[in-house]
């Protein structure tokens, strides 16, 4: 049998170039496999970073006399009540997703008593604040993730806490006698064995501070945890409750603590 060469060649020629086409084409759709990949892992590597990922949460509680003298109202409560539950990370994570009072209604008594608006105690206004700044971003957690379970928690830790049992246990409590800050730090440091943040409101003068809110943490799964601060931490008031003017910051180590007693009540 004979073969033409020059059919042969061009025979040849065309099972080569169906080689290199078909070369070219894996590797196309290797590269297109890597990039997916790679589009894949950046995805997920922004999920991880976003800053709405939170690994911590702030239970914040103030000292109502010490608000009121500087807002001028009246506290009515002499316990340390509630601010809020704040996650490390993210604000107003969800601004479609408003509060409704209806969805608590079993655990409005006890909203009332232990995290009441100061200003305006019969307004739901406070609430409505939390939930939408901290409270939708808690709710990436699935325990927190209705109203119900967020404001429901909130009330949970506060209790087993006791932080106002606790300081008055061991006779932290509200007196015209100054304590030193370490004293305070010291008692709540050792019996929940973390490191708390405690703030005060510093008056001109710088004689003396008030002591006005104190922060202890939890970490994802509410076991307890070490609150983070720099030194010049700095929560201004109308952050929180429109008001002007005040600021709550990280207690000075040297200086005496004022831990102001309930306005017409005697300290202890």
């Amino acid at each position: 049998m004979t073969i033409n060469a020059e059919s042969g060649n061009r025979h040849i020629g065309e099972v080569m170039t169906e080689v290199q086409e078909s070369s070219v084409n894996m590797k196309s759709l290797a590269l297109v496999v890597l990039l997916c990949l790679a589009c894949g892992l950046m995805s997920s590597s922004f999920v991880l970073a976003s800053p709405h990922m939170w690994s911590k949460l702030i239970l914040t509680q103030h000292w109502p006399s010490t608000f009121c003298s500087m807002e001028h109202c009246d506290p009515k409560f002499d316990y340390w009540t509630l601010h809020g539950l704040w996650p490390d990370k993210g604000q107003e994570c969800n601004s479609s997703w408003h509060f409704n009072v209806t969805l608590i209604q079993d655990l409005l008594p006890d909203m009332q008593k232990w995290w009441p608006d100061l200003i305006t105690p019969a307004s739901s206004e406070f609430w409505q604040y939390e939930w939408q700044k901290h409270g939708t971003c808690a709710a990436k957690a699935e325990s927190l993730n209705s109203q119900h379970k967020y404001f429901g928690k909130v009330l949970e830790l506060y209790h087993t806490l006791d932080l106002d049992g606790v300081m008055k246990k061991f006779n932290i409590v509200p007196s015209e006698t100054y304590y030193t800050f370490d004293h305070i730090e010291g008692i709540i440091l050792n019996f929940y064995s973390v490191k708390p943040k405690i703030q005060c409101i510093h008056p001109k003068g710088g004689k003396v501070q008030i002591l006005g809110q104190i922060e202890i943490c939890f970490n994802s799964d509410f076991q307890l945890a070490n609150c983070e601060h720099s030194e010049t931490d700095t929560l201004r008031l109308i952050d929180f409750l429109n008001v002007k003017g005040t600021e709550f910051s990280v207690c000075d180590h040297a200086t005496p603590v004022y831990y102001p007693p309930l306005k017409g009540k005697p300290s202890m």
